[in-house]
């Protein structure tokens, strides 16, 4: 599938006014990783992976926290459904010893900068919910 994930993105972040979270002085495109950057220097990343867009957020260090622990905690926000990605995301990943959150956007996530933008609000707040419960500002 051929799309313009970088201007998809663009839009959908100017529409709901937030291009101040797009990098200054940058061009994107679709060969490299999109960076959002939120307050509390949070950042989303967004890339197509052999045709897949995904977006992710590195959490934490793997180690630094006990997931069993908090185990409750997560399910609660990770079994919320989400119809701009496919079912079960998104999901927490260990990668390179830390945790991710990575999902990978349905075509109604793609269709146009309106149900884009619904797509990050939505990976947004399963984000920042899982910063709380693992107690990370």
């Amino acid at each position: 599938m051929s799309m313009n994930l970088s201007g998809l993105i663009s839009s959908a972040i100017r529409y709901i006014g937030r291009g101040d979270a797009l990098p200054v002085n940058t061009q994107l495109d679709n060969h490299s990783a999109i960076t959002l950057y939120l307050e509390n220097a949070k950042c989303i990343h967004a890339m197509t992976i052999d045709d897949t867009p995904v977006i992710w957020s590195v959490i934490c260090e793997y180690k630094r926290v006990d997931t069993r622990s908090i185990s409750e905690s997560l399910l609660s926000v990770m079994n919320n459904y989400s119809p701009f990605f496919h079912f079960g995301q998104p999901a927490l990943v260990n990668i390179d010893g830390n945790i991710e959150l990575r999902a990978t956007f349905s075509l109604l996530a793609l269709k146009n900068e309106e149900t884009m933008a619904a797509a990050i609000n939505d990976y947004a707040l399963v984000m920042e919910n899982i910063f709380k419960i693992y107690n990370i500002n």
